[in-house]
């Protein structure tokens, strides 16, 4: 949101940009091109090894996304493999007895995508959602300027599409695997036959749905 950078404020982003760098940090700077002087004048002045020092980005969601996976890099190096989490450690079988998973599992298909394949593309009727039991993906959108903005990540032992439950309005988002991803998906036709079957677990997963909904509006506002 800086509107107007002057010669100054330039010399003072360049010392602390090589200042940042020299303790193994960076400085990473999001701009549309608004401030193309400012960058042009940081890149002139690192040379060799140093130019890359200079982070740019034209959003800021890129920003951040650059800076979580170096986090994600630097904690992968002691974790190679993505742990499964089970049905009954899933989030959203919370409070279901062992017979009630069990039951649960049997309505449940396996489905196994590979790392950049799409799960849930925007536009499409929501006839399923899914519980991630390994890997992650990443929520999506296009937004005006060409871009695709991530609104989230999510992990194993969360769920996603479960909008498609409350009504039968067209996927909002795409989802993506941003590795191996195993998860199971509940059609909403068999979640809904449970208000007959077993109103029991139907209930108890409408309790944890909208358990995650409400952590979800408390993380955002």
């Amino acid at each position: 949101r800086v509107s107007a950078v002057d010669d100054a404020a330039a010399h003072i982003l360049l010392d602390l940009l090589v200042g940042l760098a020299q303790h193994d940090k960076r400085l990473l700077i999001a701009h549309d091109g608004s401030h193309s002087r400012v960058v042009r004048f940081l890149a002139e002045r690192l040379t060799g090894e140093r130019q890359n020092w200079l982070l740019t980005f034209p959003t800021i969601d890129l920003a951040l996304e650059w800076c979580e996976d170096r986090l994600l890099a630097t904690r992968g190096a002691a974790d190679t493999d993505s742990p499964t989490v089970p049905l009954s450690t899933h989030q959203l079988c919370h409070g279901l007895a062992a017979e009630a998973i069990t039951h649960l599992a049997g309505l449940l298909e396996r489905r196994d995508f590979a790392a950049g394949q799409l799960i849930v593309r925007k536009g499409d009727v929501g006839d399923r959602f899914y519980l991630l039991t390994r890997g992650t993906v990443s929520v999506t959108v296009d937004i005006p300027s060409g871009q695709r903005q991530r609104l989230s990540t999510l992990s194993a032992g969360m769920t996603f599409g479960e909008l498609a439950i409350l009504s039968d309005a067209q996927r909002s988002a795409d989802v993506c695997a941003d590795e191996p991803v195993e998860c199971y998906a509940l059609s909403v036709d068999a979640f809904r036959r449970l208000g007959t079957t077993r109103p029991d677990i139907k209930l108890q997963l409408l309790e944890n749905l909208l358990r995650n909904a409400s952590d979800t509006v408390t993380r955002l506002t």
